[in-house]
Order: structure tokens, then sequence, then C-alpha cells
């Protein structure tokens, strides 16, 4: 667990996140706080996601697949009231993509 750093405090959350698509995997931190309240068993989805997309979405946090391919099981996602989480956003444009001047939109819920 790590102190909530100024920075966040001082300026509000973002809703939305652009990233630049290229070579390799783009990550995406997503900081958890629980200000009121636990939060428990985080889920993240990406419903807007297809098996033909451009860009595989993933988040270590809750899914993932280990050096042997096979479907990992993490730990859940779980704070106490105070304590400061995060959740990595893998970003992976497949190579096949061509992102010169181009743009997508993916909804993440958390």
């Amino acid at each position: 667990n790590y102190d909530l750093p100024l920075q966040l405090i001082e300026t509000p959350p973002n809703t939305t996140v652009s990233v630049p698509l290229g070579d390799g995997v783009r990550i995406v931190q997503v900081i958890l706080y629980a200000a009121r309240e636990p939060i428990r068993g985080v889920v993240v989805d990406f419903p807007s996601a297809s098996p033909d997309d451009v860009v595989d979405l993933s988040c270590i946090q809750t899914t993932g697949t280990n050096y042997r391919g096979e479907d990992m099981i993490p730990p859940p996602v779980e704070l106490d009231v105070g304590q400061v989480g995060q959740l990595m956003i893998m970003v992976d444009a497949k190579a096949t993509f061509e992102t010169t001047g181009s743009a997508i939109t993916r909804l993440v819920r958390i």
C-alpha cells in the first residue's frame, strides 16, 4: 500500500486516457483509493473488445497468462478504508494495425 500522491489529491481523476499505439506494450496505471468504504473483489472488463480487435487489453492484477500459456488466477484486489492500490492495464496493438493518424476507443469498466 502507498500514500496517495499530492498530485492525485490536487487534480481531479481522468475519465479518459490517450495511449499512443505502436511497437510494444503500453501500460495505463489506474489508482484505486478506498476513501470511505473498503474495495472488495475488483473486476476489470473490456466490453468493447472483440477477438478480431486491433488491440489486446488485459489487467495484470485481475487476469493474465503465465509463461506456460495457462490462465493465471491472481489474488482478489481488495483495499481497506484509507488504502491505495493500483491496476495496470496492458494495451498491446497488434503488429498488423497501421497506427499512423489512426485512433481507436475502448471502454474499460472497473
